[in-house]
């Protein structure tokens, strides 16, 4: 039998908090919430942030930085 949508997200968001101690995860539970989004998703953000300043990873949000091309007459 397949699981609850609501089971499923909470046992990924259980997975993901397996290396974080619980006052961690209280702590990021409280920042998520006050940001208004999920732990998970602001795990994610954390985790882009990082490896785009490794260099691991192009910022996302470059494509919006770049000027736009013109036409030469």
């Amino acid at each position: 039998m397949r699981p609850k949508a609501s089971n499923t997200d909470a046992l990924i968001t259980q997975q993901m908090m397996v290396g974080f101690t619980k006052a961690q995860v209280d702590g990021l539970e409280l920042v998520a919430t006050s940001v208004g989004i999920r732990s998970s998703q602001y795990v994610r953000h954390i985790a882009v942030e990082r490896l785009v300043q490794l260099r691991l990873l192009e910022n996302p949000m470059a494509k919006f930085q770049k000027p736009p091309l013109t036409a030469e007459a």
